[in-house]
């Protein structure tokens, strides 16, 4: 059985590396979400409590997602390049 040319496996690869890309920068983003939420004091007459803290931090999940999305802050991009460089010398 005759293998398939490294070309052939190159699209499957190069969306791979994207995905891989888009998931470092939506973590990234979260990261900095967090940090950036970390100060906000509840108002105790609306919230407060372990859930809120749960709430944040999925809230914090989803934006991160949301943005990497979107065409984020273009950390993707540069974590793109770069991986694409390491396999090229690799």
């Amino acid at each position: 059985m005759a293998r398939a040319p490294e070309t052939a496996r190159l699209p499957r690869n190069e969306a791979k590396l994207r995905e891989t890309a888009r998931a470092y920068e939506s973590f990234f983003l979260q990261q900095m979400l967090e940090f950036m939420s970390a100060g906000i004091r509840p108002d105790p007459n609306f919230g407060g409590g372990h859930g809120e803290g749960v709430y944040r931090s999925l809230l914090n999940e989803h934006h991160g997602r949301a943005i990497a999305a979107r065409g984020g802050i273009g950390i993707a991009d540069a974590v793109y390049r770069q991986m694409l460089r390491m396999q090229e010398e690799g």
